[in-house]
């Protein structure tokens, strides 16, 4: 997988030149410089400026994540997936600003927020409000998040959904929009933080499995 970035932003790859300037893609028949990121699981992300394989994914991480691809042209396309299998290895650090523009764009747009999240690592505490729903189970050495918020939400949607990401060492899966149905207590007043607690029967499988068509 090749990741543009601020930096690390051009790459010459099928007679274009693909490039990134500020948080806009623009290319051309020109040849450029190959300045770019590489990733693999194993090693994270590193520098290049080889000649790139023709058939590698190509995504942007400058402004919220986008994929480029190749049909009649050039066609730019949303990338949240380039978080899905995201480790944070190498210089990680220079594609996360991503995620969170990401997650800004989402919530500008959107009335009702709702993410879930698949991380290595562990949710300390949950997050409950009065319009604001959170659920985290534990399974196979992954922790299972899922984050609703209601309107005038948004922020505390950003805040939360951010917090899980920076402490996670490892994202498996990420997906904003999720459908789910609203559990019943969302607007009732609870205690700003509480435990995850050990024995009870979590949330998320029920509220992932029962989704509105």
């Amino acid at each position: 997988m090749i990741v543009l970035t601020r930096r690390f932003n051009s790459i010459y790859v099928g007679g274009m030149c693909i490039r990134v300037v500020k948080e806009a893609v623009v290319w051309s028949a020109e040849r450029c410089r190959n300045s770019y990121l590489l990733y693999s699981p194993s090693r994270g992300f590193w520098p290049s400026q080889r000649p790139p394989s023709e058939d590698a994914d190509i995504y942007i991480a400058a402004g919220r994540p986008r994929k480029i691809e190749f049909g009649r042209g050039v066609e730019v396309r949303d990338g949240l997936n380039l978080f899905n299998g995201f480790v944070k290895k190498g210089l990680w650090r220079e594609v996360a600003p991503s995620f969170h523009a990401a997650l800004a764009d989402y919530v500008s747009k959107s009335i009702y927020h709702t993410i879930e999240m698949t991380i290595r690592g562990r949710v300390d505490r949950l997050v409950r409000e009065s319009g604001f729903y959170m659920a985290v189970e534990r399974r196979g050495g992954y922790s299972h998040v899922l984050i609703i918020a209601t309107p005038g939400r948004g922020q505390l949607f950003r805040e939360v959904a951010a917090e899980v990401f920076n402490k996670a060492e490892a994202i498996k899966k990420v997906h904003l929009g999720v459908a789910v149905d609203t559990p019943l207590d969302i607007y009732l007043s609870h205690s700003k933080y509480s435990t995850p607690q050990r024995g009870v029967k979590p949330l998320l499988l029920t509220l992932a499995t029962n989704t509105t068509p």
